[in-house]
């Protein structure tokens, strides 16, 4: 009796599956998505006196950033705020912001960025960093951004601080 009950139950499954109607019509469009970011990256990182490397005149930090994994096909914008500056961020490199004659730079390599600064002693005040990686090709189709502006790159990408 058992085994009867299974093939019965297996012929109405196959009869059941291999059963097929004609396909509707196409549903209606979905709502504009929210602009992605997420192949974009936003790292903060913050500067404290003695954690410099260097010396005069060149001072520099080296920052971990795993998202930069392909440095030849990416954007790399940095911006720094000095205390003092309120909540302006200044897209580096820029030239005598804290001191007359100073220099703020970087470079980077993939995994990480050097935060360079040039001055004839280093830094004796915190200062703070944001590190924004964006794939080049969505760069591209974003050239109407001001990428030295990081309040413009922050409300066109969604980012968070």
């Amino acid at each position: 009796m058992k085994t009867k009950l299974f093939l019965l139950s297996m012929i109405v499954a196959v009869i059941l599956s291999a059963c097929k109607g004609d396909d509707g019509p196409p549903g209606p469009q979905g709502p504009a998505g929210a602009n992605g970011t997420a192949n974009i990256s936003n790292t903060t990182f913050t500067a404290t006196p003695g954690a410099w490397n260097g010396s005069a005149p060149w001072w520099y930090i080296d920052v971990s950033v795993p998202s930069l994994t392909n440095p030849g096909t990416s954007l790399v914008q940095v911006y720094v705020q000095i205390n003092g500056s309120g909540s302006e961020w200044w897209a580096m490199p820029v030239s005598s912001l804290s001191s007359t004659n100073d220099n703020y730079q970087f470079a980077f390599v993939t995994g990480s960025v050097r935060l360079w600064y040039s001055y004839t002693s280093a830094p004796n005040a915190t200062w703070n960093y944001r590190i924004v990686v964006i794939p080049s090709s969505i760069a591209r189709n974003n050239s109407d951004i001001d990428y030295n502006n990081y309040s413009e790159v922050k409300a066109a990408f969604n980012l968070t601080d």
